[in-house]
């Protein structure tokens, strides 16, 4: 097709190529011969007036042809400029690629997996305290806590479901119930997975001690685990065992996961 429109773009200048490969123009008008001003010979070469003439030949039968293909829709007008972009890209850092190269998002991150530090028991543990949710008592002053987990072991392969967390603290004044009656004070159990719930007060701190709750953590299959969990407004014995919180529907709300070695 392309060697067609050369050949119709010579014959529209009056030039045509003999088999020896030499060019030779055809016979013009006398008109033509006046206006043009140019002798032909049998060997003369392509004038100025006859490639323009042979260029805007061919333009018209670009037209021709483009007028005859579908126009490129703005994805595919989009995705050429992108691709000219890259390729230009990839030539200036001195390598161009053959192919382009898809990156598959990478998986998210597994649980951070560390054995929770241990701490002191203190002296103000009872045993026996109830299961209940809650351990700060109804009505009880201070500001409402939240605080949500999990109970795993080493290698964190799934929760450790039946855990019990025995929980004990001060109240928002800085002093424990050392009665029977076990105010602020209770056992949560951790659901077939692992996760737990309760709900309590913020602590006051007292002299010399943080504000703090302390939490005991046992299972059968896992070492008993004995430690507490401090606050960003307070100092803590441990970074790694401060609670964060945030404010959730006019509560304060905490996360801590609980990490135990294997029974021995």
């Amino acid at each position: 097709m392309r060697t067609i429109l050369w050949a119709a773009a010579l014959l529209a200048a009056g030039v045509i190529v003999a088999c020896n490969g030499t060019a030779a123009t055809l016979p013009q008008p006398a008109a033509t011969q006046a206006t043009d001003a140019v002798t032909p010979t049998a060997a003369t070469k392509v004038t100025p007036t006859a490639a323009a003439k042979a260029v805007r030949a061919l333009t018209q039968a670009a037209k021709a042809a483009t007028a005859t293909s579908p126009a490129p829709t703005a994805v595919a007008t989009a995705e050429a400029t992108q691709a000219a972009t890259k390729a230009s890209t990839a030539k200036a850092a001195g390598a161009i690629p053959t192919k382009e190269i898809t990156v598959q998002p990478t998986a998210a991150a597994p649980v951070e997996c560390v054995l929770t530090p241990a701490d002191q028991l203190g002296p103000y543990y009872i045993e026996g305290s109830p299961f209940r949710s809650r351990i700060a008592p109804e009505g009880s002053k201070g500001t409402p806590l939240v605080i949500t987990g999990t109970v795993y072991l080493t290698g964190c392969n799934g929760g450790l479901g039946g855990a019990v967390l025995d929980v004990w603290q001060a109240d928002a004044a800085g002093e424990y119930d050392l009665t029977d009656g076990f105010n602020y004070r209770g056992r949560v159990s951790a659901d077939e997975s692992g996760r737990f719930s309760f709900e309590t007060v913020v602590p006051a701190p007292y002299n010399p001690r943080p504000a703090h709750i302390h939490v005991r953590v046992s299972h059968p299959d896992a070492e008993t685990l004995v430690t507490q969990l401090y606050f960003e407004f307070g100092g803590a014995a441990n970074p790694r065992l401060v609670l964060k919180l945030s404010d959730v529907e006019g509560k304060k709300a905490g996360t801590f996961d609980f990490v135990l070695k294997p029974a021995t």
